[in-house]
């Protein structure tokens, strides 16, 4: 059983924070940094896709669902099509029931606002991911 009142695990790796919302982008790449993470910032998912195909590497991708250009489903399911392990986690202030269909499901969905608990929680669990996936 975990302690709870022991201090979280460092984070690291690189990040991709896609959002069309300047405020967004800078709360949560300041609280990304906090967890220990590198990131990198689109403002629409064409963009996202673009450095993802590009020579970064990233241990996960957040993507708004609504922003100009593509939207985050589209975008997923590109990303996800060139990179099938790499976790993509799909932000909205809607509720998941509303999600579009889609070809890929993503890794997460984080609500907005997005809090610094489930933030932290969503990527513990993503990065538990990615270190199976490389054994």
């Amino acid at each position: 059983m975990a302690d709870h009142n022991a201090p979280s695990q460092q984070l690291s790796g690189n990040i991709l924070l896609a959002d069309d919302e300047d405020i967004i982008l800078l709360t949560v790449k300041l609280m990304l940094e906090q967890f220990g993470f590198t990131v990198d910032t689109a403002t629409n998912g064409l963009e996202a896709v673009n450095m993802v195909n590009g020579q970064a590497e990233y241990c996960a991708v957040i993507l708004d669902l609504s922003m100009p250009v593509m939207g985050g489903i589209e975008a997923m399911d590109q990303i996800k099509a060139s990179n099938p392990d790499l976790p993509v986690v799909l932000a909205s202030g809607d509720s998941t029931d509303d999600l579009p269909l889609s070809q890929h499901e993503p890794d997460a969905f984080l609500t907005k606002p997005i809090t610094r608990d489930k933030a932290r929680a969503t990527f513990e669990m993503l990065m538990d991911i990615c270190k199976k996936k490389k054994r």
